[in-house]
């Protein structure tokens, strides 16, 4: 395979876009430099898809995916479309989101690093500033709150509403509540929604910690396990996957009876995000880590490639 095939089946470009035939190599500086042309036109809009004439081009760069020890730029004349709907609009490119400095790629190893080393350990393995690793870390904060905004609304515009008002009433002991909420939770519980599946599954894997024979846990576990991995909800197959690989410390509670392990685990982690960054200043910052490493997000851009 060409170098140029190669870049073309990386980066998942499709038509109108291709790469040029001058991969540049800079052995000196350790750099490749991928540029990636667009055509001539005409353009779809990026809003509406009508075919437009170009308006004019920008050359823009975007840090890559190492291609071996070198650092790797993507570089592209970015044109602008006149669409007599929408105006002036800058052509959609599959590599990277808008405003990105980074492909898509990229910034997925990033988010990576920066969930197991500090800014400052992960800028200084992916060879970017301080600066550009945490403007990934605030844009993926940014893009994983946004998401779950949009799956509300969502749910809101569909016409479900069951949900609205009930995130905490998932959380609460039933003994702990009012008639009134026990008798509204239990239409909830009896619904066709995910969460109630994953609540009744929960709530079944309470029974584990009532046994005191390891081998009666272990047959309880095993049935457990079967349903959770054939509930077709992935966070809850993911869940019990991840308990079967520490089944063995699990059942050592069966001796014992103690754990604070999961809020040990928050505060841990809070506690290891804060000293990573020798503390902070901007409370903002310190929230955003925090959403960050213990949110529970989607963070990844979206797969386009």
């Amino acid at each position: 395979m060409r170098d140029i095939e190669l870049y073309r089946a990386i980066l998942g470009l499709q038509e109108p876009w291709m790469v040029m035939n001058n991969v540049e190599l800079d052995m000196p500086g350790q750099q490749v430099v991928v540029t990636v042309d667009s055509g001539p036109g005409p353009f779809p809009c990026p809003i509406c898809q009508t075919p437009a004439l170009g308006y004019d081009r920008k050359l823009r760069r975007w840090r890559h995916l190492d291609t071996c020890q070198f650092t790797t730029i993507i570089q592209a004349e970015v044109p602008r479309v006149q669409c007599s709907t929408h105006g002036v609009k800058q052509l959609a490119i599959p590599w990277a989101k808008p405003g990105s400095r980074v492909t898509a790629p990229f910034e997925q190893l990033a988010i990576d690093l920066l969930r197991e080393c500090a800014v400052k350990g992960a800028a200084k393995m992916l060879r970017i500033s301080w600066a550009e690793a945490w403007g990934i870390k605030r844009r993926a904060v940014a893009r994983g709150l946004a998401r779950r905004r949009a799956e509300h609304r969502t749910l809101k515009q569909s016409g479900e509403t069951r949900l609205t008002g009930t995130k905490y009433r998932w959380l609460m002991r039933q003994q702990e509540m009012t008639a009134e909420q026990h008798d509204a939770f239990r239409t909830l519980q009896r619904s066709d929604l995910k969460v109630a599946r994953a609540w009744l599954l929960k709530e079944q894997f309470r029974q584990f910690w009532d046994y005191t024979y390891l081998g009666a846990a272990q047959k309880f576990f095993a049935r457990w396990f079967w349903r959770a991995t054939h509930s077709r909800l992935k966070p809850m197959t993911a869940v019990a996957k991840r308990l079967k690989c520490h089944l063995a410390n699990v059942l050592t509670y069966l001796n014992h009876g103690i754990t604070n392990a999961g809020l040990e685990t928050v505060n841990s982690t809070i506690q290891w995000v804060k000293k990573m960054a020798r503390g902070y200043r901007n409370v903002e910052n310190f929230k955003t880590a925090i959403s960050f490493h213990c949110g529970g997000l989607n963070l990844y851009p979206p797969q386009s490639w």
